[in-house]
């Protein structure tokens, strides 16, 4: 008796997948994403997830200066303090047909996504340590918290181009997302002893990212 592809449990179409990816993008940040996504279709997808972002490299820059009153010296502690760290990303995508691989038994398609990215956060908040200005003091003796002027609301597009290589319930996805999605965007308008803080700011934030699927 033949059985077909269709008779088979693993080879059954499944709509719903969960994925895991990673990006790195240009502001020297590093991104981790969690979806979940539903393929009605084989050509179509809606996906929501979380965005975890922070500083990958460039962490131990730091702003500093004097105190208004020359009194101190001040500096940040921390550059991934000011940076957005989650994220609701609501996406929508097209697939193209299947590409079968010689000898292999996966699958290979093509995929276009436009999506956007939420911040759940909305007033960046840091760590400002001071020391005295006096020749030969070192050590910090005070420390204050200062926040943006002002909550800020925004929301980010973005899209985003993948080829995905499917094998069974797994598939694995090397992509290309350009967004204008500003890391430090709710960071824009800190003051610091008469100092605005004026962090990296791109028109579009390119990333390079590799995930990992799951089909229930």
């Amino acid at each position: 008796m033949n059985v077909s592809a269709e008779d088979n449990d693993e080879d059954r179409y499944r709509p719903l997948e969960i994925s895991l990816s990673g990006a790195l993008g240009n502001y020297n940040s590093w991104d981790v994403d969690v979806d979940m996504e539903y393929r009605p279709i084989k050509y179509f997808g809606v996906s929501a997830g979380l965005r975890f972002t922070d500083i990958s490299f460039g962490k131990d820059h730091i702003f500093g200066g004097k105190t208004i009153d020359h009194s101190h010296t001040w500096k940040t502690d921390d550059l991934s303090d000011f940076s957005y760290h989650v994220a609701f990303q609501p996406q929508v995508k097209l697939y193209t047909p299947n590409i079968k691989l010689d000898n292999v038994g996966d699958n290979l398609n093509f995929s276009i996504g436009y999506g956007l990215t939420i911040p759940l956060t909305n007033r960046a908040s840091g760590v400002v340590v001071y020391t005295p200005a006096e020749k030969g003091q070192f050590i910090p003796d005070d420390e204050k918290r200062v926040s943006n002027s002002n909550r800020i609301y925004n929301v980010y597009n973005f899209v985003n181009i993948s080829a995905n290589l499917e094998s069974g319930i797994w598939g694995l996805s090397l992509g290309y997302r350009v967004s204008d999605y500003d890391v430090f965007g709710s960071a824009r308008n800190i003051v610091v002893e008469g100092q605005k803080l004026v962090f990296d700011n791109h028109k579009f934030n390119n990333e390079v990212y590799l995930a990992i699927h799951y089909k229930l």
